[in-house]
């Protein structure tokens, strides 16, 4: 009973899964399924990850959190002007079998006119603090391959 205890108390800790080391990544290999077996018995068990990339510096990573929280502290009436014609992108949320779960799509980040429209649909200014983030974000995880990361994730599940 005591190790129940203190497995109890013990703090949860999400997997940490490193795609450094993978790209180019080739579907059967043997890099593939060892990876495919750690994403898919993170998402079973703990229903996410957390990925790492060589190349993301710290103060990039910081800024990002900081963008998408103040993202979704936006109102519900400003969020739901995030639309878009392929299900489950654009803004997603207030569902009541999921109250906490909030997700936004937003398509098109490397293509300056979209991401200045999609930007000003969201704030008045356009945020460009927020448009340049977006787009130097998505340069830089283009280059380092987790863009294919997100392919590859969703291949995997």
């Amino acid at each position: 009973m005591g190790s129940e205890t203190a497995a109890a108390a013990a703090p949860l800790k999400i997997p940490l899964i490193d795609f450094s080391e993978t790209a180019p990544l080739k579907q059967d290999s043997l890099e593939w399924d060892s990876l495919r077996s750690q994403v898919r018995e993170a998402v079973e068990e703990y229903g996410c990850f957390e990925a790492s990339f060589d190349g993301i510096p710290a103060d990039s990573l910081s800024a990002v959190f900081k963008s998408v929280k103040e993202l979704f502290d936006l109102p519900l009436e400003t969020k739901l002007k995030n639309t878009s014609k392929i299900p489950l992108h654009g803004y997603v949320g207030q569902w009541p079998s999921l109250p906490l779960y909030e997700s936004m799509g937003i398509e098109d980040a490397d293509v300056l006119q979209k991401v200045e429209g999609s930007t000003k649909a969201l704030w008045s200014n356009g945020n460009p603090a927020f448009r340049y983030l977006r787009l130097r974000n998505f340069t830089m995880l283009y280059s380092i391959g987790a863009i294919d990361f997100c392919f590859f994730v969703q291949i995997l599940l």
